[in-house]
């Protein structure tokens, strides 16, 4: 199934700016399946650490701790990431030890994200845009979280 996840403030009651990328994925239940999983295993709380707040683009430590445990390719934090020089880390840990807050971009939060839901079963494959796709939101499909509020201001 085609769809949109939205990051930021999709829903327009803050400061409306976000960006939607276009997915496929077997259905909308196995992202909200993946997001269950992740819960379980890091708390009810996990996605509001996940560059949740205005004009806050940082991960709480459960998503650090997520994103170690799944073992995210530094390379490509580095490649996406451009709000920081992250050259020559050769891990998250390293990253942290830096700077244990920093603040991220949207592209790196997107990918993140996506990566998390994939690595709890989501089968998530990111498309180019295409029109008269459906958004997954708390809207389409209840429960869904939505981060990246942060990453906008």
């Amino acid at each position: 199934m085609k769809m949109y996840i939205p990051f930021g403030d999709w829903s327009d009651d803050g400061h409306g700016k976000y960006r939607t990328v276009l997915v496929d994925a077997p259905s909308m239940e196995h992202l909200l399946a993946a997001q269950d999983r992740i819960r379980d295993q890091y708390g009810k709380s996990f996605f509001d650490q996940f560059a949740d707040k205005y004009n806050e683009p940082c991960f709480g430590e459960a998503v650090w701790d997520a994103l170690i445990a799944t073992e995210y390719p530094i390379d490509r934090m580095i490649e996406l990431e451009d709000a920081n020089d992250w050259t020559g880390c050769k891990n998250i840990k390293e990253v942290l030890e830096i700077d244990n807050n920093p603040w991220m971009s949207i592209e790196f939060v997107i990918d993140a994200f996506i990566w998390l839901l994939n690595a709890h079963g989501a089968q998530i494959t990111r498309l180019d845009a295409k029109d008269d796709i459906p958004m997954i939101c708390n809207w389409t499909c209840h429960g869904f979280e939505t981060v990246g509020y942060g990453c906008f201001y």
